[in-house]
């Protein structure tokens, strides 16, 4: 007797309690997706223009953006675009501020949290190493917080070369602060972008800018390159195209 009630119990549940659950739970999670994907698609647009316009847009938009991905992130928290985002829009609020300004380190404090946030839900994506290392240094936070985050976007990172140059760039603007065990590491990345058929002027343009010059020429490269640095180095003429090119080359996005 008991046999044939535990038999109908389980079959209710197997065929017909447990797929109910299950189709249940995919409708929500279908519901919980499409929900974060409608609020923070028009913010994701906004950011895109901003970035092919290159200034941040009105504070209607800077409002309407935070408000639907903070909205997002209520309904899914566990989404690191979400915190990625709005890292970035508290990046572009300070476009055009000063690190004079009082406001500002309180500001870029709030993209520092949500980049830690996003690095919380998907440790290795190396963009987010990339943004949080430079905001931290932007906010004169000179530590090994810092240097941790420029690592670890280029271990991550180490076949995205967009957020390697990215990385170049930072590291190099703060090479007398930086570690030596972090400078062996940009060392070994400029030469792996040079072998890679990066062009040396792009080098000798941050070279001139740094005054890095002398620590560029000590690294392993074709000779031909090392002359063309001399030459560069002592005629900073030469590298006018150059400059103007890392300075206005093509955008990312398409207006």
């Amino acid at each position: 007797m008991n046999d044939g009630i535990e038999n109908k119990f389980y079959l209710r549940w197997g065929y017909g309690y447990l797929p109910a659950l299950i189709l249940v739970s995919l409708i929500v999670c279908s519901s919980v997706v499409a929900a974060t994907y409608f609020l923070s698609y028009k913010s994701s647009l906004i950011i895109e223009k901003w970035n092919c316009e290159g200034k941040v847009g009105s504070d209607e938009e800077w409002n309407t953006s935070y408000s639907k991905l903070n909205l997002a992130k209520t309904i899914n928290p566990w989404n690191a675009d979400i915190y990625m985002s709005l890292g970035d829009l508290y990046e572009w609020k300070l476009a055009g501020k000063s690190n004079l300004d009082d406001s500002v380190k309180d500001i870029r404090q709030n993209a520092i949290k949500y980049y830690v946030e996003a690095i919380n839900h998907r440790p290795t994506w190396a963009q987010a190493w990339s943004k949080l290392a430079k905001s931290k240094l932007l906010n004169s936070e000179v530590s090994s917080e810092s240097f941790h985050a420029i690592e670890m976007g280029f271990k991550y990172g180490k076949w995205q070369p967009e957020i390697s140059k990215n990385l170049i760039w930072l590291s190099i603007g703060f090479w007398g602060v930086l570690p030596e065990n972090l400078k062996n590491t940009v060392r070994r990345q400029v030469e792996s972008q040079i072998k890679n058929n990066v062009p040396i002027s792009s080098f000798a343009v941050l070279a001139l800018r740094f005054k890095w010059f002398d620590e560029l020429l000590s690294l392993d490269m074709h000779p031909r390159h090392k002359d063309y640095l001399r030459a560069a180095k002592n005629n900073p003429k030469l590298l006018k195209n150059a400059i103007r090119n890392s300075f206005n080359g093509k955008k990312d996005f398409v207006c």
